[in-house]
């Protein structure tokens, strides 16, 4: 077993100890889960947090012998998915996957839930780069070249995005260009199949 899949079995096993204590059912944590459990995440299928939810689904299903399910609930930056799983009761067998946006959401959107209040975090799955893309044919090989490429007007200035909240360093990080760069939103849907 590789050494990401052995931190990743580790953190399934985490979360579902954690859930169970979350729930606030001490009587009831050992036998955690007795029923299926679902797993919402607020994205599309086919990305890369449906990836990781199937794969945490997987060996929590296999470690703890009860299904953990997958279910997408996209739209709004991942809003509709939290709110799904704020109403659903604090018993350990509603889980929400989520990314970053979370965090910014409440400042973007007008959220029906207090977002530090009602989702009580259990583990840190994934961290991964922030990476900023041009094509191979745009003159600006380094972020300041980018900058001062929109700055000029030689080069189109505008980006895109998934949601409102999407990429919360891209959205703090980018508005030092203002008005050389402007970003507008794009409606995501599931990866196509090569």
């Amino acid at each position: 077993m590789n050494r990401f899949a052995r931190l990743f079995s580790r953190t399934a096993l985490a979360v579902a100890f954690a859930t169970a204590a979350v729930a606030g059912h001490a009587q009831d944590a050992a036998s955690y889960p007795n029923k299926p459990v679902k797993i919402i995440v607020p994205f599309a299928p086919g990305g890369g947090s449906d990836f990781m939810g199937r794969l945490l689904a997987k060996q929590l299903t296999e470690k703890l012998g009860q299904p953990f399910i997958v279910e997408n609930k996209p739209g709004a930056g991942g809003n509709l998915g939290a709110e799904i799983a704020v109403k659903s009761p604090a018993d350990g067998y509603t889980l929400m996957l989520t990314a970053a946006s979370y965090t910014v959401n409440p400042f973007v959107y007008k959220v029906p839930f207090d977002s530090l209040k009602d989702i009580t975090p259990i583990a840190q799955l994934a961290r991964g780069p922030f990476i900023i893309a041009v094509t191979p044919s745009l003159p600006a090989k380094t972020l300041k070249e980018l900058v001062d490429l929109a700055k000029s007007s030689r080069a189109s200035s505008h980006t895109h995005r998934p949601a409102a909240a999407a990429s919360p360093m891209w959205r703090a990080n980018i508005s030092w260009t203002r008005p050389a760069l402007t970003s507008s939103m794009f409606r995501t849907k599931a990866p196509r199949p090569h």
